[in-house]
């Protein structure tokens, strides 16, 4: 395992994770795919592959030693339940005119990310807080022209041929927080309940830096135990690990964020000297609209999400992607 200093880190702490008795429900294991194909683009935000794995949630004196003393040390200690995630993920970013050496004026630079990411969430009946730790690299190091090339060799796409022209390598370190407080949940028909909870986000690091603010609407069975499984976050529209208390649901979900982002890597990071500049458009927003459905053993979701222009030199004022999740509950 020397050789592989990442896996054998995921195989040890997910062992510390399964081996601890839970208090509620389940262990998951999640892919998620997220890709702009499914809205008929290919440009900007282009893909996504990301696999986790959600702890169940346990009760504050049943969690793991290291976890309960990580948890106490945060914010929100008065939660109810305790749960941990590690996910493994790749994301890349493309201009929407692959077949060009350069990115031409006005379209981003070609942009990788391969990452890992550790997790704690923390969950009440009405709030949750979430807080992540996120390393990695940009660059080629991120092996995203291979996965590119890859996929559009399955599906029968042209060929990128920028990816010569990348932001340059770069280790990357982030700190996130993610806070959900439900507003109003009332009993609704056919044995349905609406429920409108507002969402506010924090990352801090060389990758992304922004502050978000949004609002969530969700209608379905289940919701109670369901509680801030649906956001905004690029590969976490859906979080499967908040499922964990549940055991069967379903609901529609669609939401609205504005944000703040100081600065973003994949615009503004070290590119080639012929790479075109490129400026972050600091004021952003995104739309979200998504079904996800669970039972014991197993669930998916499927969303739908448009933002507003991630860079100020973009032609286009809308961009979006489609993402999958599929998950497995035990």
């Amino acid at each position: 395992m020397k050789k592989y200093p990442m896996i054998a880190r995921t195989a040890a702490f997910t062992g510390l994770l399964v081996i601890s008795a839970p208090a509620l429900a389940t262990s998951t294991l999640s892919l998620t795919i997220d890709n702009d194909g499914a809205v008929g683009s290919d440009r900007d935000y282009s893909s996504g592959l990301l696999l986790g794995y959600h702890s169940p949630h346990w009760r504050p004196d049943d969690a793991p030693g290291w976890l309960a003393s990580l948890a106490n040390v945060l914010p929100g200690s008065d939660r109810q339940s305790i749960s941990g995630s590690l996910r493994l993920g790749q994301m890349m970013w493309t201009p929407e005119d692959i077949e060009q050496p350069l990115p031409p004026e006005g379209e981003r630079p070609y942009a990788g990310l391969l990452f890992l990411e550790g997790g704690l969430s923390r969950f009440a009946e009405d709030r949750a807080d979430r807080y992540q730790l996120v390393l990695g690299t940009v660059g080629p190091n991120a092996m995203a022209e291979e996965g590119q090339r890859f996929i559009h060799f399955l599906i029968g796409s042209e060929e990128p041929m920028g990816w010569d022209s990348q932001i340059e390598n770069q280790l990357i370190a982030n700190l996130d927080y993610r806070g959900d407080r439900r507003l109003a949940q009332t009993p609704g028909d056919w044995g349905r309940t609406p429920e409108i909870s507002a969402v506010a986000r924090a990352r801090a690091g060389n990758f992304q830096s922004e502050l978000a603010l949004g609002a969530m609407f969700r209608w379905g069975e289940q919701l109670g135990g369901s509680f801030a499984s649906a956001g905004f976050q690029p590969g976490q529209l859906v979080d499967p690990g908040a499922l964990a208390g549940s055991p069967r649901g379903q609901f529609l979900f669609t939401g609205v964020e504005g944000r703040y982002r100081f600065n973003d890597i994949t615009i503004e990071g070290d590119r080639p000297d012929d790479v075109p500049d490129t400026r972050i458009e600091h004021w952003q927003a995104s739309v979200v609209l998504g079904y996800l459905y669970y039972q014991p053993r197993w669930g998916a979701s499927i969303t739908f999400e448009a933002h507003s222009r991630a860079y100020q030199e973009a032609d286009h004022s809308v961009d979006g992607y489609g993402s999958v999740s599929l998950f497995w509950r035990w």
